[in-house]
C-alpha cells in the first residue's frame, strides 16, 4: 500500500511540475506578445489600458527584459527569447550550443559559459535537473540545457513548447566532462582566452599549454614552472611559432580536432593508466607532452626536455597522491 502511495505521490509531483512549467511558459509567451505590441508601434499607455494593467508593470515587462547570461538589454541584442522569468539572447544561445557541443565550455568577447553536469543542478528554463536532461551551459546562477537552447533558436513558439514537456531528451553521455576537475576546466577556459588574445583562428595544443600554466596550484603548472617553463617564456614561443592574427576572434572559438582528441581520449587514457577516476591538469599535460608535436617543439625551443617535465610531474603525483 505504501509503495502505491509513493507512486501516486510521484505522479502528483510530476503533474504539478508540468502545470508550473506550462504556466511559466504561458506567462513568458504573454509577456513576449506585449513586447511585440510595443515594438510594432503600440504605446505603453495603450497596452496598459487595453490589458487593464498598470503603466509601470507594462514598462517593466517591455524594458526590464535582459539576457540572464550576458546581462544585455533587449535594445542591445538582435533577439531576446523569454523563458519562465528569465531570458536568453541570440548570441548566448549560439554560445551555449557551442559550449555543450565541445563539452567543456566556450567563450566569446563578452562572457564565458561553463558546462556543468552535476545531477542536482537545474535548467532555469524547463526546470528539469541535469540528471534528466544532461549537461547544462552555465554562467553564475544561470543554467540552460541543450533542449531548451534548441527551442530558443526557434523562439519557444507554441508548436515546440509541448515537446519540452512530453519528450525530455535522453541524457548524452559525456566523453569526460563530468570527470574533469575544476582546475582542468579552468585550464581549458584559460586556453580559450589565450587563443583569443593572440587572435588565432582556432584553439590548439599550444593554447592548452598556456592555459595549464595559468592555473596556479595545479600539478601541471608546478611541473612546468619547476622545469623552467614559465607562462611568459611559453607565450613568446607560441608567438614565434604562430604570430598574432590581424582580426580579433568573434563568437565561439573552434577547437582543433587533434586537441579535442587529446583532451578527451588521450587524457582519459592517461588517467586510466594511473588508476585515476578523474581527469586533472596532470593528465592533460601528460597527453600534451607525449602526443603533441606542437608542444614538444615549444618545450625544445625553450631548452626543456619533455621527458624531464614528465618526470617532474610524476614526482609531484607521488608526493601528493592525488592530482588537480
Amino acid at each position: 500500500a505504501t509503495s502505491d502511495l509513493w507512486a501516486e505521490t510521484a505522479e502528483g509531483h510530476a503533474r504539478v511540475e508540468e502545470a508550473e512549467t506550462a504556466a511559466e511558459q504561458a506567462r513568458s509567451a504573454y509577456h513576449e506578445l506585449i513586447r511585440r505590441l510595443n515594438t510594432s508601434g503600440v504605446s505603453l499607455r495603450e497596452i496598459a489600458t487595453r490589458l487593464e494593467m498598470s503603466h509601470q508593470r507594462v514598462h517593466q515587462i517591455v524594458s526590464g527584459a535582459a539576457c540572464g547570461f550576458c546581462d544585455r538589454r533587449r535594445a542591445d541584442v538582435a533577439r531576446l527569447v523569454a523563458g519562465p522569468g528569465v531570458f536568453i539572447c541570440d548570441s548566448c544561445t549560439a554560445l551555449g550550443l557551442h559550449a555543450l557541443a565541445q563539452e567543456w565550455g566556450a567563450s566569446d568577447e563578452r562572457i564565458r559559459l561553463e558546462v556543468r553536469a552535476e545531477d542536482e543542478l537545474q535548467c532555469c528554463f524547463c526546470r528539469k535537473r541535469s540528471q534528466k536532461v544532461g549537461a547544462l551551459a552555465s554562467r553564475g546562477g544561470m543554467r540552460i540545457c541543450g533542449h531548451c537552447l534548441t527551442l530558443a533558436t526557434r523562439g519557444f513558439d507554441r508548436s515546440t513548447t509541448p515537446s519540452l514537456r512530453r519528450r525530455p531528451p535522453r541524457r548524452r553521455q559525456s566523453r569526460g566532462l563530468d570527470r574533469m576537475t575544476d582546475r582542468a576546466r579552468q585550464a581549458l577556459m584559460e586556453a580559450d582566452s589565450a587563443a583569443r588574445s593572440l587572435r588565432h583562428e582556432s584553439l590548439g595544443d599550444e593554447h592548452l599549454l598556456l592555459g595549464l600554466l595559468r592555473v596556479e596550484g595545479g600539478l601541471a603548472a608546478r611541473a612546468l614552472t619547476g622545469s623552467g617553463v614559465t607562462f611568459d617564456r611559453a607565450h613568446r614561443a607560441v608567438i614565434d611559432g604562430s604570430p598574432m592574427g590581424a582580426i580579433p576572434a568573434e563568437g565561439p572559438m573552434p577547437v582543433d580536432p587533434v586537441l579535442k582528441r587529446l583532451m578527451f581520449e588521450s587524457a582519459r587514457s592517461k588517467a586510466g593508466e594511473l588508476g585515476h577516476n578523474y581527469i586533472g591538469t596532470e593528465h592533460l599535460l601528460l597527453a600534451l607532452i607525449e602526443e603533441s608535436s606542437a608542444v614538444g617543439g615549444i618545450l625544445t625551443s625553450l631548452d626543456v626536455d619533455p621527458g624531464d617535465v614528465r618526470i617532474a610531474l610524476m614526482d609531484l603525483l607521488r608526493q601528493h597522491g592525488t592530482g588537480s
